[in-house]
């Protein structure tokens, strides 16, 4: 029989609880789960996944950037947008680049 070890460490409560859980949907317990993730260390001589930050993707605006804005009122840019379409309804498209020009 392999003599065994304990390993003591640190870690937030509520991480440990969530790996717990999705260690259990997977048949697995925790000490399992550290036994399998030293193994792969083990045979790769290398961490068994990428170790990355996530990264943020920011939308492409096309030329937008800096020209939209948010609203600390919900219904303000609904209350805008009826307002754009009355005038276009009323002038047409005219009407509309008017207001448009007006917002930006």
């Amino acid at each position: 029989m392999v003599a065994t070890t304990n390993i003591n460490i640190r870690t937030d409560g509520e991480l440990k609880a969530k790996a717990q859980s999705v260690l259990a949907d997977l048949g697995l317990d925790m000490s399992t789960a550290i036994n399998v993730f030293l193994t792969q260390i083990v045979y790769r001589k290398a961490i068994p996944f990428d170790i990355a930050k996530p990264v943020r993707k920011q939308a492409k605006m096309g030329g937008w950037e800096g020209k939209i804005t948010m609203s600390d009122d919900f219904n303000e840019p609904m209350e805008e947008f009826k307002e754009d379409s009355q005038a276009i309804n009323r002038k047409g498209r005219k009407g509309f680049a008017k207001n448009a020009k007006r917002v930006l």
